[in-house]
């Protein structure tokens, strides 16, 4: 005997909640009128129905899981009624009442394992509809969430462009000559303990250090009470003072007067498994 799922009525005794495939269908519904442009408080009901939706999905969830176990109830109920068939029917002393009985009873048992099979089909495919609508309710609520986000943006577009400044100088090359070499102009032909090098972008740990400085710049030079003197006293002093000491990393060099850097430090490697990510 074979069952249309969606012919199936409402039996509490099967553990199918009658709200679930109605409330989904009616999330569906709301959810496509948000998405054709319903003039409503679009990111306040596209939260709602986030929520709405996770409890239809709970439930219809819960509503499948109570369906399965029906299914075997039923077709344990069902096992039962045929042991007891067998029984009787090899029983010389059951009358042909208690065999008739006796296969009725399997065939009630096994129309109810049907039905319960049918409406838990039927629950799991309502639970998946639900749980889809739940990806699509997430997916609105993001894009209200970005389109409200835009609009802010574009209402204020004063606050945007002070987080998100244009820098003041658009290459490394123009930050050193327009202000290193200005704020730290200097007479080496005297005999100072300071070095330079004209060819400075041929120093990788000058360039690495130079380029940190350059972002701090940019940076600091927002802040219009005491971005400078930071930016002076924490970063460009410091810094300054390494590249050009006597030891530095231009230590081999003049200004006008370039000497190839050492590449690198010597390295040894460390021996295998010295250094793993479990124990580094």
């Amino acid at each position: 005997m074979s069952t249309n799922p969606d012919d199936l009525g409402t039996d509490p005794d099967l553990g199918v909640d009658p709200d679930a495939d109605a409330a989904a269908a009616s999330l569906e519904v709301e959810l496509g009128a948000l998405a054709m442009g319903a003039e409503l408080p679009r990111l306040r009901q596209a939260r709602a129905r986030v929520l709405r939706a996770n409890v239809a999905s709970d439930k219809a969830v819960l509503a499948s899981s109570d369906a399965a176990l029906t299914v075997e109830d039923r077709a344990g109920a069902l096992e039962v009624a045929r042991v007891r068939l067998a029984e009787c029917e090899g029983d010389e002393g059951s009358t042909d009442v208690q065999r008739a009985a006796a296969r009725e009873a399997v065939d009630k048992a096994r129309r109810a394992s049907e039905r319960a099979e049918a409406r838990a089909e039927h629950a799991a495919r309502t639970a998946d509809r639900a749980h889809q609508l739940v990806l699509e309710a997430d997916r609105v609520l993001a894009e209200e969430l970005a389109a409200a986000d835009a609009a802010l943006h574009q209402a204020q577009p004063d606050t945007v462009q002070a987080a998100d400044p244009e820098p003041l100088f658009e290459t490394l090359p123009q930050f050193v000559e327009q202000i290193v070499a200005v704020v730290y102009a200097a007479d080496f032909s005297v005999g100072a303990p300071r070095r330079w090098c004209a060819q400075w972008w041929r120093h990788p740990s000058v360039v690495f250090r130079l380029e940190g400085l350059w972002r701090a710049f940019e940076h600091l030079r927002l802040d219009a009470t005491t971005g400078m003197s930071v930016f002076l006293r924490d970063h460009a002093d410091p810094h300054m003072a390494v590249i050009t000491s006597a030891d530095g990393p231009l230590a081999r060099c003049k200004p006008e007067q370039h000497q190839e850097p050492f590449d690198e430090l010597g390295l040894v490697p460390p021996e295998a498994g010295l250094y793993t990510p479990e124990n580094a």
